[in-house]
């Protein structure tokens, strides 16, 4: 199976839900202005087991520890740059 590279360059919250990564966009969630039905809609989850290289590429990244444990768990490789 072939594994996704997840690359993320701007501020974001990286949290673990059902045994997948759920990423969240910080300027959608705190804006009181939008929708709330928009705001479920920018909530994105991806697979862990799909998942081969993470890079982060900001210093504004929220990770939680069950998020690392469970990529590591799954042999992905956790870059971090900056």
């Amino acid at each position: 199976m072939i594994k996704r590279t997840l690359y993320f360059g701007s501020p974001t919250y990286l949290s673990l839900k059902k045994e997948q990564l759920v990423i969240q966009l910080p300027e959608v969630v705190k804006n009181d202005s939008l929708p709330d039905t928009f705001k479920a809609e920018a909530v994105r989850t991806i697979p862990i087991e799909d998942i081969g290289i993470v890079i982060l590429d900001n210093k504004q990244i929220t990770i939680t520890h069950g998020v690392i444990e469970k990529l590591l768990a799954n042999n992905c490789a956790l870059i971090t740059c900056n």
